[in-house]
């Protein structure tokens, strides 16, 4: 079922503007608590709540921009963190909920991220009550985050937004979201996520603020409402996958290497037995999706990260990921060129099963019904328009190709017929001109007889090489046939 059908444009508009109220009696509750924006500064922890804002008046203003650049007081920052470190501003905010503020492991997961996001001033939204029901809080809290930014001059607006579970630890806050983003190739696409051995996990994902985004999200928030036959083994999580399905979002997200922002927990410390999506030192973070003892596990890791280990923080120049990344997007580049490549051959199969087509009709229309010939102009009006409109698509154009061989299937059998009589008359005129050759043996007229004999040849090797090349079988037929009443006409003359 097609996407629109699944979620016509007017229903994610409804879906956008409940979603646009909630996040106004959002903010209207917290007001007293994010006095200036939706997405908050980079925040820091505070005994009596998750995370504050610091004050945007107290701010300085980039002359470049319009946003606050917002730098922590000394007393509020980590000890090991230099307060230079603290740029102005970022492109990318972070998104993430904890509901019980009480649970002192996910309360340190949570502070894990201050130092990465003080060095690289990442925004952190926490949202700390429910807006909908359940996991659905997810969507429903990144969809309002993305309809706020979308309501900001451009300039103004953030330009990606990073969503991190509550069960993940940052064990290596020098390693920027940035370098993660899709190089200028890659600008339509719009999502990355990853995928572990039982496929795509949303964990930790980054997505483009754009109104593609805005869909997307609208689509699997409404999803369990408007698709109930379909079972969400993982919620909010099936629900995406499924949507990622439709033809309308295939082609804007990709699956980018685990490790690098949604690494699991390693069974053991040496690296050189670990899976390629455990975590290993110098990466990101690490993230506790379904695992047993999660509690115990994270705490362990915490200590770790709090500790601030030089095996773990490396420098990103010490680290993998500018190699792999490096080796990444040039994989994909060389993906793109061979689809690009694949997509201009089958454009070109296309054209020319379209030209013979039309030709076809053309010749022998009538030889078939008037239904099944409105059919055939049927599907090569499609046929025409996918090609005009989806040339970058080659699965949509193998499919109208196979559905315009179908439908011709009937003008084919006459096609076949008509080549089967032209044979049939190539071999009638090739054995009359060569008794002609031999009656006239002895004739007057030499010029005549070898125009006869050079048709015949060009006739004979036709008909053994190429017997499909009608066209051709056409005119050498009746190129023989003129030949051989020329000679006939000399010959009775006499």
């Amino acid at each position: 079922m097609a996407y629109r059908e699944l979620f016509p444009s007017s229903l994610l508009r409804l879906v956008a503007l409940a979603s646009a109220i909630i996040l106004v009696l959002f903010t209207a509750s917290n007001i007293l608590h994010k006095p200036q924006s939706y997405i908050t500064p980079p925040s820091f922890f505070s005994s009596d709540r998750l995370s504050f804002p610091l004050p945007a008046q107290s701010s300085p203003v980039d002359s470049g921009s319009r946003r606050p650049i917002y730098k922590a007081p000394k007393d509020l920052l980590l000890p090991h963190t230099p307060p230079n470190s603290i740029p102005s501003e970022s492109n990318v905010g972070k998104l993430t909920m904890l509901f019980n503020n009480k649970d002192p492991t996910y309360i340190r997961a949570i502070q894990s991220h201050e130092a990465h996001n003080r060095r690289y001033g990442y925004p952190l939204l926490v949202l700390r009550h429910s807006l909908v029901d359940g996991i659905w809080n997810k969507p429903a809290y990144i969809l309002a985050a993305l309809l706020e930014e979308m309501r900001k001059p451009e300039g103004e607006r953030l330009e990606w937004l990073c969503w991190v579970d509550g069960d993940t630890v940052i064990m290596n806050p020098n390693i920027p979201l940035d370098i993660f983003l899709p190089p200028p190739p890659f600008s339509h696409i719009h999502l990355l996520l990853t995928e572990d051995p039982r496929g795509i996990n949303n964990g930790v994902f980054l997505i483009k603020v754009n109104s593609w985004s805005i869909d997307l999200i609208a689509a699997v928030l409404a999803f369990p409402t408007f698709r109930p036959d379909v079972e969400l083994v993982y919620r909010d999580q099936s629900a995406m996958i499924e949507v990622l399905k439709e033809k309308r979002f295939q082609k804007n997200h990709l699956l980018v290497p685990q490790r690098w922002f949604n690494a699991y927990q390693a069974e053991q410390e040496d690296e050189e037995k670990t899976w390629n999506f455990q975590v290993r030192h110098g990466d990101l973070l690490v993230h506790f999706a379904g695992v047993g003892n999660r509690d115990e596990r994270m705490r362990w890791h915490l200590d770790m990260a709090e500790k601030h280990l030089p095996e773990y923080e490396l420098e990103l120049a010490s680290t993998s990921y500018p190699t792999e990344i490096k080796e990444y997007w040039a994989e994909q580049h060389e993906k793109v060129e061979r689809q690009r490549a694949d997509a201009q051959r089958v454009v070109g199969e296309a054209g020319s099963l379209l030209k013979m087509v039309q030709t076809r009709l053309g010749t022998y229309g009538e030889k078939i019904s008037a239904e099944e010939k409105e059919k055939v102009e049927k599907a090569v009006k499609e046929m025409r328009k996918t090609l005009d409109e989806e040339r970058d698509d080659p699965d949509a154009i193998k499919h109208e190709m196979k559905i315009l061989q179908e439908t011709a299937s009937p003008l084919e059998i006459v096609v076949q017929f008509a080549k089967q009589f032209l044979l049939k008359e190539a071999h009638t005129v090739i054995i009359k001109a060569e008794r002609q050759l031999l009656q006239t043996e002895n004739s007057e007229h030499p010029e005549l007889m070898q125009a006869v004999q050079s048709k015949l040849e060009k006739l004979r090797e036709l008909v053994a090489r190429d017997p499909d090349k009608t066209e051709e079988l056409r005119k050498a037929v009746d190129e023989l046939n003129h030949a051989s009443q020329d000679l006939k006409r000399k010959v009775d003359g006499d």
